[in-house]
């Protein structure tokens, strides 16, 4: 990854997910982006965190509806998927496949399971 391209963390919004996991790891990532922007070492970028929310609960394909830095299109390197009190809405989504009707993303998850 070149030291101009920002690595992004997708979460997923699902429904019944722990929305205070969900905040908390986007802050999260929030202040350890700016404690490695403040020591500048190694040509650090900011992280960009997205949210990814089904359109519909049980739809497998999924929207970008936060974007900690909008500038072009979102495309996570890593994919976070939140903890939950109750059962995933459906066990036959493959949550981290389902961002895939998004071409970028679908690219950017193929290149990060190698």
């Amino acid at each position: 990854m070149s030291a101009s391209t920002a690595h992004e963390i997708g979460i997923v919004h699902y429904p019944a997910a722990q929305v205070a996991c969900i905040l908390g790891l986007t802050d999260l990532f929030g202040v350890a982006s700016t404690i490695a922007l403040d020591q500048r070492q190694f040509g650090q970028t900011a992280l960009r965190v997205t949210h990814w929310k089904p359109i519909d609960s049980s739809d497998a394909n999924l929207s970008c509806v936060y974007d900690s830095a909008p500038v072009g299109s979102p495309q996570p390197r890593t994919v976070v998927i939140p903890p939950t009190m109750v059962n995933l809405p459906d066990s036959k989504i493959n949550w981290p496949r389902a961002a895939s009707g998004h071409s970028e993303t679908r690219r950017a998850l193929d290149d990060a399971s190698g």
